[in-house]
């Protein structure tokens, strides 16, 4: 096998050059989008490209691993811990339909 340090150093050299490019190319559409206010925040584009890698990854693991688990963010009352109080429908009708009948 021949020297991997080039290798490494290429690989390194693309990932430095890719992560430019998107840092560059979010603070475009920042600044034509929103304006220069918005540009730096084009610096956390790598941090957002890695955080969803890894959350593509744990997806992919436990659909493998256990396809029929389903983490999902609570929405329903139900799903609430019980310390939370959940809340309550009112069940009075719009103001429209209230003066429609007053009519």
């Amino acid at each position: 096998m021949g020297d991997t340090g080039a290798f490494w150093l290429a690989a390194l050299v693309v990932f430095a050059c890719a992560n430019a490019l998107l840092v560059l190319e979010y603070a475009r559409a920042a600044v034509r989008e929103r304006g220069w206010r918005w540009a730096p925040y084009a610096l956390a584009a790598p941090v957002f490209v890695a955080l969803q890698s890894f959350a593509t990854w744990r997806g992919l693991i436990q659909l493998v691993r256990d396809p029929y688990r389903w983490e999902h963010t609570p929405r329903a009352a139900e799903d609430l811990p019980p310390t939370v109080p959940p809340v309550v429908a009112t069940t009075r009708p719009p103001v429209e339909d209230v003066e429609r009948a007053a009519r």
